[in-house]
C-alpha cells in the first residue's frame, strides 16, 4: 500500500472515499474521476475539502484509486490549503468498503466523518452532523446526515426518536422514510464493525450500517436542512452545477461571472487580460460561468446554466443551456447543445435506462 502525506495537517476527522470509478457517468468516467470534474472553477473535491474546513474539520484523509495519479496530482495543487493526506487503494473490485478498511489502517483518531468524494453541500449541513453526532455522546455509534425533502440519495428508514431501521431497506418498523448522500459521522465502535465485515469479504459501507442497526446498535438519523447533491449520473451533476451556478459564485481572477437574470451583450470584440476572447454579437444568458482562456466566436447564445471552464472554445453560432464544458471543451459552428457535459469534443448526455 501507498501512503502518502501531502503538505498538511496528520490528525483524522475526515475520510473522503474517492477509489470507485463512477461508471453510471458513462464514458466521461473512463477519462476522469468525478471528484477532478469542474464546476464554476473550482472542482467536486475542491468544493468538498473547502465545505469541510469550513465545517470545522482539521484534518482529511482521501482514499484513491481510479486514476489516481491524477487525483494525487491535483491534490498537490490543493495541500497549502487544506491539510490533507492521500492513500492509494489497490484492488478497487472489493468495493468501497476496502477503500475506507485501507484508509482506516492509516488513522488513529475519532470520531470522524466518512464522505463520499461525488457530494456537493453546504458547510450547515455538515455542521448540524457533527452537532448532532456530538449530542449523541459516546454512546453514539453512527449518525447520518438525511433529508426529508430531497429527491436524492440513499433511502433511511427512520423512527420517531431518529433511530435508523434500515439502509436502502426496512429492518423493522418506521415511521419516516429520509434521504441520505451517505456521509456519516462515526466511533471507535463502529470502526471495529468496519473492519470485521472487511476482513469476513463484506464489500460495501451501507450492508455494515445495516448489521449494526439490526443488533440494535446506536445508529440514529440526523435530520438536515439544506440543498445538496449525491453525484451518481450527468443529470446529478447538471443538477449541481444548476445548484452552484444560483448561488454565489466567487468571481475568481480571470474568470466572468454573469448573475442569475442578468444578461450581457457584446457589441464589439472584447479580449480579456485572462486571455479569455468573446466577438461580436454574443449573447450570455446568466447564470453562466466563463473561464479564463476561453473564446467565444460571433453570434453564440451561452446561458442560462452553462459553466465553461480554461480554454473553452465555441466556434460561430452555437446555443448553449444547462450545459458544463471543460478538458478543452471545442464545439463545432452552429450546434445547439443543452443539458450536456462537453468534454474535449465529446458531447456526453443521460444515458436511457
Amino acid at each position: 500500500m501507498l501512503f502518502e502525506r501531502l503538505r498538511g495537517g496528520i490528525g483524522i476527522h475526515a475520510i473522503i472515499l474517492a477509489a470507485g470509478r463512477g461508471s453510471r457517468m458513462g464514458v466521461l468516467s473512463d477519462s476522469i474521476p468525478k471528484g477532478l470534474i469542474p464546476i464554476a472553477g473550482k472542482t467536486i473535491i475542491a468544493r468538498l475539502l473547502e465545505v469541510l474546513v469550513k465545517s470545522g474539520v482539521r484534518s482529511i484523509h482521501i482514499g484513491v484509486g481510479w486514476k489516481g495519479e491524477l487525483f494525487k496530482k491535483h491534490l498537490l495543487t490543493l495541500a497549502d490549503s487544506y491539510p490533507l493526506e492521500v492513500v492509494q487503494v489497490s484492488s478497487l473490485e472489493k468495493g468501497p468498503l476496502h477503500t475506507l478498511s485501507t484508509v482506516l489502517e492509516c488513522c488513529n483518531a475519532e470520531p470522524f466523518l466518512i464522505c463520499p468524494v461525488d457530494y456537493v453541500v453546504s458547510p450547515i449541513i455538515v455542521k448540524q452532523l457533527i452537532k448532532e453526532h456530538k449530542r449523541g455522546g459516546d454512546s453514539r455509534a453512527v449518525t447520518v446526515s438525511t433529508s426529508l425533502d430531497s429527491r436524492y440519495g440513499s433511502p433511511i428508514y427512520v423512527q420517531n426518536d431518529g433511530r435508523v431501521s434500515g439502509i436502502c431497506t426496512s429492518l423493522m418498523d418506521y415511521n419516516d422514510v429520509h434521504r441520505s448522500a451517505m456521509i456519516v459521522a462515526i466511533n471507535s465502535e463502529a470502526i471495529r464493525h468496519f473492519h470485521s465485515a472487511h476482513e469476513s469479504g463484506e464489500k460495501t459501507v451501507v450492508a455494515v450500517l445495516n448489521e449494526m442497526v439490526s443488533k440494535r446498535m446506536n445508529v440514529y438519523a440526523a435530520t438536515v436542512d439544506g440543498v445538496w447533491f449525491d453525484i451518481d449520473s450527468i443529470s446529478d451533476l447538471l443538477g449541481a452545477s444548476n445548484m452552484i451556478l444560483n448561488g454565489q459564485v466567487e468571481p475568481a481572477k480571470g474568470c466572468i461571472v454573469v448573475p442569475p437574470g442578468d444578461t450581457i451583450e457584446i457589441g464589439e470584440e472584447i479580449k480579456f487580460p485572462s486571455g479569455t476572447l468573446i466577438t461580436s454579437g454574443v449573447s450570455i444568458e446568466g447564470p453562466a460561468f466563463i473561464g479564463p482562456a476561453c473564446r467565444i466566436e460571433q453570434s453564440c447564445r451561452v446561458g442560462p446554466g452553462v459553466s465553461m471552464e480554461h480554454g473553452t472554445e465555441l466556434a460561430r453560432e452555437v446555443t448553449l443551456e444547462r450545459c458544463i464544458l471543460f478538458g478543452s471543451a471545442r464545439v463545432n459552428a452552429g450546434a445547439h447543445i443543452n443539458d450536456a457535459i462537453v468534454y474535449g469534443r465529446k458531447i456526453i448526455i443521460e444515458e436511457s435506462e
